[in-house]
């Protein structure tokens, strides 16, 4: 269906989506509007047939989505981005209802997730290609399968779509449950896909806590992604080992700001406060701990409180700053760190050590002024807007103290020194580090935690990544090369290592000769002459001849005497003797039968041009055959020269004799790193 503002989607009635179908439950219930309190829309409670019906649907989907080609995917997704802009206004009237935030804060969080859709739709699934002369190794990113998203309430639009557009991007399905508190806003998004994407790519299963294990724990279930608290993604992480899921959890945080001496305190006060007072301090990498150079405290704290007084706490329509905590849940739980810091006589520099009662779950934005290491407000994540303030004034105590936490999501360091900020926010064991900025992730970078904060990220090309498996293609090359090797020429009496004994002829030339690429065979020329090397590398066309870096040899071939034996002659002569026609061609399947005979034609070559002396080239593959079969049974590389390759000098005879030196066994009984000789031809 083309994406339009034309729909038959109602505003006032809400329920799950299996299979592409609206799915309903006898079991309700009702979320909570927090800033008056009342009762909102019936929504069903999802129940383990639904999540059976979900899977079974977002497999068969799978099979067919993760097939599309990544462009048509992409082009699915912004026809799904523009249907969800042209209802930002309902999406905004409704989450005003369902979170209490002020209407310009939901309308940032309704049209912000524009950015989210953009960005990833101009991001490539990574791939890395790495070939050599032996194989090439393509590693690519494939889809996991059926993605669990389990939601929280604090953003629940930014944090479900967060979820949903890397999942369907990268291939996978997904299944949301979204959060009970806020289910609202996230139904109809899911609602507003079934008009874009086939049945069972985009599906939403809402219900009670009895929901969030029947994903975990089901089998057809590749992944979760979870965003919560700790104590609840432990449970996940838990629940998800007895089938191996993988699992990425963005968890809570007790994000510290290290505030330096030279910072512009007006300037710096007021951004202090909105890091830790953001949404009513319900962001999981809000500022919750501010260290302030002892040299600036007094004045800082007091720029602070007097920001902290303007702020206005309101309903959505007041045009507050600040609205309500979104549940009853979270709203007692906030009120115990008020209860704790009053009991313990910590001084309120701003706010009240009570939360008055009203019709919502309204708590004034509140500052505590240096309660010690150990109290519970430093100690803990308040979720809430309620934040310490500390003094400092050594650079390693106040970076110890800053570490010295659970958690390890967020943090920052303010300062004009920036160069001083950055070294310390390196120092600082936390997964995202804002300097001179308040904690403002973003999709073009993961996110995600250290420590307790969470498993893996997501978001950014990296984040893409956590909802693929990673696939490497081995692909050997099945040419056959030709390596030949041209040293300087040398008299033997200059060969160094070289056994002069036995080289009694300059050696100008080194042949490699092994079959289509199965194996790497790492073996070192005879001396240390630094050969340039050459192959005869198999193409579409033929045949091609270049010069090679590699350094390792199988086997010594000795120039003629009085021959032109040169780099640029060399490579000639190859060239013209496997010079690609129609007639040679041969597929990528050639025998290896029909490789020897490309070997021995480039032999055969070097012999008529009388750059080598004249051996059975027969002899010489058998041979080579016979030693590459040999070599696979030994433990270390061993060093051969071929029958034929050169003659006996000592005992002036037309014979050709063969010797290998076996590092770590020998035939016949010999000593290891012994030379055998044998095989008088």
């Amino acid at each position: 269906m083309s994406p339009s503002k034309v729909s038959t989607i109602s505003w006032d009635s809400f329920h799950n989506t299996v299979d592409g179908q609206a799915r309903n439950s006898k079991s309700k219930h009702r979320g909570i509007n927090p800033a008056t309190g009342e009762e909102l829309w019936e929504v069903p409670i999802g129940n383990q047939q639904d999540i059976d019906d979900a899977v079974k649907s977002a497999q068969n989907a799978f099979e067919t989505w993760s097939q599309t080609p990544l462009e048509k995917r992409k082009e699915t997704i912004t026809k799904f981005r523009d249907h969800y802009m042209s209802f930002a206004d309902e999406l905004i009237d409704l989450m005003c209802q369902e979170t209490g935030k002020p209407r310009q804060f939901a309308t940032y969080e309704v049209k912000g997730a524009a950015g989210f859709f953009d960005h990833h739709l101009a991001l490539d699934i990574p791939e890395e290609r790495i070939e050599d002369d032996e194989k090439v190794l393509l590693t690519r990113f494939t889809p996991l399968g059926v993605v669990g998203a389990i939601c929280p309430w604090n953003f629940p639009i930014i944090l479900c779509l967060g979820k949903v557009i890397p999942a369907l991007l990268t291939g996978n399905t997904i299944i949301v449950k979204p959060s009970p508190y806020t289910p609202y806003t996230t139904l109809k998004i899911v609602e507003l896909a079934q008009e874009i994407f086939a049945p069972g790519v985009v599906q939403a299963v809402g219900g009670d806590d009895k929901l969030g294990p029947m994903l975990t724990t089901h089998p057809g279930v590749a992944k979760i992604s979870f965003t919560g608290s700790i104590a609840t993604g432990k449970k996940v992480m838990a629940a998800a080992a007895g089938t191996l899921k993988r699992v990425t959890l963005e968890l809570g945080g007790n994000d510290a700001s290290i505030v330096l001496p030279d910072v512009d305190i007006k300037k710096v006060a007021p951004e202090l406060v909105m890091g830790a007072f953001q949404n009513s301090g319900q962001v999981c990498v809000a500022t919750k701990r501010i260290y302030i150079h002892e040299d600036i405290y007094d004045e800082m704290l007091k720029e602070m409180v007097a920001f902290t007084k303007t702020i206005k706490v309101g309903d959505p329509s007041s045009g507050s700053l600040l609205g309500p905590i979104q549940n009853k849940m979270q709203y007692e739980k906030v009120k115990t760190f008020f209860e704790d810091s009053k009991s313990h006589g910590y001084k309120f520099a701003v706010g009240e050590p009570e939360v008055s009662g009203s019709k919502g779950y309204f708590v004034q934005p509140t500052i505590i002024d240096n309660p010690p290491n150990d109290s519970r407000i430093i100690q803990e994540e308040p979720f809430g807007p309620i934040v310490p303030t500390q003094p400092w004034s050594d650079e390693e105590e106040v970076i110890k103290r800053a570490n010295n936490t659970n958690a390890g999501l967020g943090a920052c360091v303010w300062g004009k020194d920036v160069e001083r900020a950055e070294r310390i926010g390196k120092r600082l064991q936390a997964g995202s580090v804002f300097v001179n900025s308040w904690e403002k992730p973003t999709p073009q970078a993961i996110f995600g935690g250290h420590k307790e904060s969470g498993i893996g990220g997501e978001w950014g090309t990296e984040g893409l990544k956590s909802y693929c498996n990673a696939h490497v293609l081995h692909t050997y090359k099945s040419n056959c090369n030709i390596y030949v090797s041209a040293s300087p020429a040398h008299a033997a009496k200059d060969c160094g290592e070289c056994d002069t004994g036995r080289y009694h002829r300059t050696q100008h030339t080194w042949l490699i000769s092994v079959e289509p690429h199965k194996h790497h065979m790492p073996f070192v020329p005879q001396n240390k002459l630094e050969p340039t090397h050459f192959s005869a590398n198999w193409k579409d066309d033929g045949y091609h001849v270049h010069t090679h870096s590699t350094g390792g040899v199988i086997g010594t071939i000795l120039v003629k005497e009085g021959a032109k034996g040169d780099v640029e002659h060399i490579q000639q002569v190859l060239q013209a003797a496997l010079k690609p026609t129609s007639a040679n061609k041969s597929s990528d399947q050639t025998p290896d039968d029909e490789h020897d005979r490309w070997v021995k034609k480039g032999l055969h070559a070097l012999q008529t041009d009388k750059i080598t002396d004249t051996f059975d080239l027969s002899e010489f593959m058998t041979f080579a055959h016979g030693y590459f079969a040999n070599r696979l049974d030994s433990d270390a590389p061993a060093r051969i020269a071929y029958p034929g390759l050169h003659k006996d000098h000592k005992e002036k005879s037309s014979k050709h004799h063969f010797w290998l030196t076996y590092p770590t066994k020998a035939p016949n009984g010999a000593e290891p790193g012994s030379r055998t000789y044998g095989g008088l031809m």
